[in-house]
């Protein structure tokens, strides 16, 4: 059987990072992921499964509010046997 990196999506850091994360979760009996995204990030981790569950506003030390996303995705462990 494949190592989980090898059955990435698309290469590059992002798919690798998703995938060993998927398979690493799986692993340990989880269903789902989730994660917080940038408002540039966002349409990135849409594209490998994730859905908004919730928009935020994230204070910084200097007050600033950066807006994100709370993002989150189902486990598929059957990938990973």
């Amino acid at each position: 059987m494949p190592e989980p990196w090898a059955r990435a999506r698309p290469f590059g850091i992002v798919p690798l990072a998703i995938t060993l994360c998927e398979a690493d979760a799986a692993k340990e009996g989880f269903h789902n992921l989730e994660l917080m995204a940038t408002v540039v990030g966002e349409p990135l981790f849409a594209a490998y499964g994730f859905t908004v569950i919730e928009c935020v506003e994230v204070p910084t030390s200097k007050g600033v509010k950066v807006p994100g996303a709370r993002m989150g995705t189902r486990v598929d462990a059957d990938l990973f046997n």
